[in-house]
């Protein structure tokens, strides 16, 4: 978020003309831009692309046009991605609610009333919503409206997605716990926390790394670690000179974690039971602070910055492919367009990007 004086006159960046150059094989446009801030990521269906704003709505846009289909409207700010179904959007508030939303009409169906605003992002699979609030974790029928099972046992805000694999629901708090339930009925397998009590070296806001036998996280308090999926047993844990933070992804065959520096460097690790340096590059992108997941996708590895730079990295040699300037403001996120394969990403300035490529 920025905060400006009165008479203070908006930043205008000094935009270097090759930020703008895109090689043959990438097509960059702009979709979408909305009136308000956006500071959610983007749900994306076969036709459409659903997101937040910073003035309470919920927007649907065809994802072609950029046309506005319908927008509901809540009571505050919108912070967690809209969960995507087949026949709903789920959208969780920051005004205390989960509500289904039909995805044709844009009218609410349902809704639950918690006890505490909703900031994370929410994950669909197989019918279900795994979905984290203040102080609780929850999976829901979707169809059926139904509250299957509450795990309650959290002292602070979940932000972050969940990794919803086999029998595993893995996830952080801003309460300094990783954990781990059990998908089907709710119950605490492990948690972990990095032996100190305080809050703000949480791995609150970064979405784990999972592999069949270890997770991988990276946080505030700039450390990587590997844990034992089954055990909940921390394998390693390496403070980098790098400055880890809480940009997170890895490859598409889960044998490498990429994470983001606070001095704008691509580190690669290995997911292995041993710590293992593979490699860095400079994204050129300066002091960097951005939460933004880390994708690789056909070969390529995309990283976005505090400041509306977009990095694009070669996954097979790990080298520097080219940066393109998408704004002033912090990119949200990436997200693979199941239909597609293309890529979409959200800017706090309020504009959506997609990125194909070939």
């Amino acid at each position: 978020m920025y905060a400006y004086r009165i008479n203070t006159e908006y930043y205008t960046p000094q935009l270097d003309e090759e930020q703008f150059t895109v090689p043959e094989g990438f097509v960059i446009e702009r979709v979408v831009a909305d009136n308000a801030s956006i500071f959610t990521r983007v749900g994306v269906d076969k036709k459409n692309l659903y997101f937040g704003n910073s003035l309470g709505y919920c927007k649907a846009v065809d994802k072609r046009t950029g046309q506005l289909r319908w927008q509901y409207k809540t009571d505050a700010m919108l912070f967690s991605r809209p969960a995507v179904s087949d026949k709903y959007v789920i959208l969780p508030t920051s005004d205390k609610r989960l509500v289904w939303i039909d995805k044709q009409t844009g009218k609410a169906q349902w809704q639950y009333n918690a006890d505490g605003p909703y900031v994370a992002d929410g994950v669909v699979k197989d019918g279900i919503l795994y979905q984290g609030g203040f102080k609780t974790f929850q999976a829901w029928d979707v169809k059926r409206h139904k509250l299957l099972w509450q795990y309650n046992d959290i002292n602070n805000y979940c932000q972050a997605a969940p990794v919803v694999d086999g029998n595993d629901v893995i996830f952080g708090a801003w309460d300094t716990y990783l954990r781990s339930l059990n998908r089907r009925t709710g119950a605490l397998q492990w948690q972990w926390n990095n032996g100190r009590s305080v809050n703000l070296y949480s791995p609150g806001n970064v979405v784990p790394v999972v592999t069949p036998e270890r997770v991988v996280i990276v946080a505030p308090d700039r450390f990587s670690t590997a844990i034992d999926r089954k055990s909940g047993k921390e394998l390693w844990r390496e403070k980098n000179d790098n400055k880890v933070r809480e940009s997170l992804g890895r490859s598409a065959d889960g044998k490498v974690a990429y994470a983001k520096t606070m001095d704008g460097t691509l580190v690669a690790m290995s997911t292995g039971d041993k710590y293992e340096f593979l490699g860095a590059v400079d994204l050129g992108f300066g002091y960097e602070h951005a939460p933004c997941i880390v994708l690789e996708h056909k070969g390529h590895i995309y990283c976005g910055s505090r400041r509306g730079m977009l990095a694009v990295v070669n996954a097979g040699t790990r080298q520097l492919e080219f940066t393109y300037r998408l704004g002033s403001s912090e990119v949200n996120g990436f997200e693979v367009d199941p239909a597609t394969g293309d890529i979409y990403c959200s800017l706090i300035e309020g504009t959506i990007w997609r990125i194909t490529s070939r």
